[in-house]
């Protein structure tokens, strides 16, 4: 029933850096590498340490561990659903703060924001066709659509 809810405030907080960094490497990078200019490695996406790569784990890691564990906070207490959001919140926040010790520590993050949304969706799908109500709504607000 609250489905919508969780992914806007899941998703939205990301998607302004990520979509501003894949912009950025398809329109003004590849042209530019195809055109046979030689452009420096901290403004490739993918390799570290580079810019472009660290405006991505920004938003894929830092950014997502906030709306993960702040939509915990909202979720009810003790719940399956306020389990898996704050471990895939943590997940994501190591993988963000690991980076910076190993680049390779970055890849614990996208199970957070990978698998854990996948299961995530499913309990939601679950408690929601069990009509369970999953958050709790704001009073005086307007009924789901």
């Amino acid at each position: 029933m609250y489905l919508h809810l969780f992914c806007r405030k899941h998703w939205g907080t990301q998607t302004q850096g990520k979509h501003i960094v894949h912009f950025i490497n398809i329109t003004v990078i590849q042209p530019m590498i195809a055109g046979g200019v030689e452009v420096p490695d901290y403004l490739i996406l993918g390799l570290w340490p580079s810019v472009i790569t660290a405006t991505e784990y920004i938003a894929w890691g830092l950014f997502i561990a906030l709306a993960f564990l702040l939509s915990a906070l909202i979720s009810k207490p003790k719940t399956i659903l306020k389990s898996l959001l704050f471990l895939c919140g943590c997940l994501c926040l190591v993988g963000f703060l690991g980076v910076m010790f190993n680049e390779y520590l970055w890849y614990i993050a996208p199970l957070g924001y990978g698998v854990g949304t996948v299961v995530i969706c499913m309990v939601l799908l679950h408690q929601g066709s069990a009509h369970q109500e999953v958050l709790p709504q704001p009073k005086g607000s307007f009924p789901a659509w």
